[in-house]
């Protein structure tokens, strides 16, 4: 399942993103973002090069930090998702991996449930 990994990082890497944008439109810097949220300056890089999964707790405190509910925030993620589905053939074929690898566990599980009766 290298697949999901790898999936994995490119969402990473567009939250970071994401939290980049709206920290420069605020004007702010790494390390007074980090202040604001209550996070190491360290861990505020991390996140923002995709390098560190984050925490719901994480995102309501940056999603506070930067003037932005955690809805507004994930919804940059996902229209950069969606475009990246358009324009990035590696991130489409693994997303299709990913939705495959789903609907066969799905239709094991419910082989399993079936059997069981």
């Amino acid at each position: 399942m290298d697949f999901v990994y790898e999936l994995n990082q490119i969402i990473l890497r567009e939250l970071g993103d994401a939290i980049v944008n709206r920290r420069k439109k605020l004007g702010l810097k790494q390390t007074e973002l980090a202040e604001l949220a209550g996070y190491s300056v360290r861990y505020q890089c991390m996140v923002e090069n995709g390098q560190k999964n984050v925490t719901l707790c994480f995102l309501v405190a940056i999603s506070v930090a930067l003037d932005c509910n955690i809805r507004q925030l994930l919804d940059d993620v996902m229209r950069s998702i969606e475009g990246s589905l358009t324009s990035n053939k590696r991130f489409k074929k693994l997303w299709q991996q990913a939705v495959e690898s789903v609907e066969q566990k799905k239709k094991a599980r419910h082989m399993n449930i079936k059997n069981k009766k």
